[in-house]
């Protein structure tokens, strides 16, 4: 008789026992896998956290509240953004871009004939006036709005990466209008009524001048270059007195910031944070790279919204916040000093990236270029200054300056310092004037010629400033 072997549960059913070993280990591997996230995130967090209390200690506004706090509003009716922007909406800019573009057409046509004289054409002289009187109110209210002190535009600190900043746009064009009135002046041999242009120049360059946002410094920044142009053109067109010049002088010489580099970074500190709490908007940047986009709409920004969830934004925030501690350092350098040690830092970054693209270097890129705008702004101030006391000199002697060590200290009171390099700006006499120049961005002294046009400015040719009479 045979007798059958009862059989087991397991034995009847062994691919339960399986199943019960594969979730088993499913449910480890999530255990682990969300555990080292875990772990990642809160290492990641702290190290965040850390920095940020890092640069609140040094005094950087790491919030928009902070940042705001940072830059107050000057009382009320003292305020010259308020007159600034009557000026702007007075300003028929748009309608006069047309009368602008052939004024400027104009101008580079005359400058390449051969026989150009350093004065405006009969031409451009009725172009020039007729554009003015077109706007005539408008700068009646730049030149209200340069009695006024302080200064702040109505910024919404709030939504950093919304922020409007349609303030900037103007302020260039009203230096634009500005730097024709200083022109036509100068050709009418009225000097005072240059001398006011100038000024209102350099107060509407500076009603941005403790805003801090990157692109408001590099606005300042171009004002300078415009106004400057406007100085050379005046100096060239006569003789102005000891009284004038000694007015001029004291326009110039505060013009110099050197925090207006770290000032600007200030606000690149509140937008990156913005973008790293919302990094969905940077989806435009990595769509066209995952290439989803087209079949399923949307896609990117919920993928980059579970990649943040990884710790992965988190840590490029990080990697963000450690550039710009190191950026900020930087910008408190000497230009000469900044600029290898910008290049140094560009090169880490090489080095360290990946082939994914990240928020971070989306962000910084830029940045590092950055050095040169300020270092050509104090070059541009250097020149402004230095020009005026060669032409103080030349009213009291008679004549140029064998060097600009004639200038000190009855003049000057140092020698002027060239920010590329920090040696003297270098200066000579030429068939008719002067040149001034620095050794600009390559650091080389190239004896004082400008680059071609079709040269790269940053590997070759000087910074320069002509007078020529």
């Amino acid at each position: 008789m045979i007798v059958s072997q009862p059989h087991t549960h397991n034995q009847r059913y062994p691919w339960r026992k399986r199943r019960r070993r594969v979730l088993l280990a499913l449910f480890l591997l999530v255990v682990l896998l969300g555990g080292g996230l875990a772990v990642f995130n809160w290492k990641i967090n702290t190290r965040t956290e850390a920095m940020l209390k890092t640069l609140q200690a040094s005094g950087i506004p790491t919030t928009p509240k902070e940042l705001e706090n940072q830059y107050p509003a000057p009382p009320q009716g003292k305020n010259a953004a308020e007159t600034y922007q009557k000026a702007f909406e007075t300003g028929k800019y748009d309608e006069n871009a047309e009368s602008y573009a052939k004024i400027d057409d104009k101008m580079r046509e005359e400058s390449k004939d051969s026989n150009h004289q350093p004065t405006l054409s009969d031409t451009l002289r009725s172009m020039v006036r007729e554009y003015l009187n077109a706007n005539a109110e408008t700068l009646r209210l730049l030149h209200e709005a340069a009695k006024t002190p302080g200064s702040r535009y109505p910024l919404d600190f709030s939504d950093p990466i919304n922020m409007k900043l349609d303030h900037l746009a103007k302020i260039r064009q009203s230096l634009r209008l500005l730097k024709l009135e200083a022109m036509l002046a100068a050709d009418d041999k009225d000097f005072d009524k240059a001398l006011e242009a100038i000024r209102a120049m350099l107060a509407a360059g500076d009603s941005v001048r403790q805003e801090p946002i990157f692109i408001s410094q590099l606005v300042r920044n171009a004002c300078h270059g415009l106004t400057v142009d406007a100085l050379q053109y005046v100096l060239a067109s006569g003789t102005l007195t000891e009284e004038q010049l000694a007015r001029l002088n004291d326009m110039f010489t505060h013009q110099i910031d050197t925090e207006s580099f770290t000032r600007g970074l200030q606000g690149e500190y509140i937008v990156g944070m913005a973008v790293f709490d919302r990094p969905e908007i940077m989806a435009d940047l990595y769509k066209d790279m995952f290439g989803v986009e087209s079949y399923v709409p949307g896609a990117t920004r919920t993928l980059l919204r579970v990649v943040s969830m990884t710790g992965w934004t988190e840590a490029d925030r990080y990697r963000y916040l450690s550039r710009l501690s190191e950026l900020n350092a930087i910008s408190r350098m000497p230009v000469y000093e900044a600029i290898p040690a910008m290049q140094a830092f560009e090169d880490q970054i090489q080095r360290n990236n990946s082939w994914i693209p990240t928020i971070s270097g989306n962000l910084s890129s830029g940045l590092s270029r950055a050095v040169f705008s300020f270092g050509r702004d104090q070059a541009q101030i250097q020149f402004a200054t230095t020009a005026i006391a060669i032409q103080r000199y030349q009213s009291f002697t008679s004549k140029l300056p064998d060097s600009l060590n004639d200038l000190v200290p009855s003049f000057m009171s140092s020698m002027p310092q060239d920010p590329f390099d920090g040696q003297p700006m270098r200066y000579r006499r030429i068939e008719n004037g002067y040149l001034v120049y620095s050794v600009g961005y390559n650091q080389q002294d190239e004896g004082g010629v400008a680059p071609a046009e079709n040269q790269d400015r940053y590997r070759t040719g000087d910074i320069i400033f002509t007078l020529e009479h």
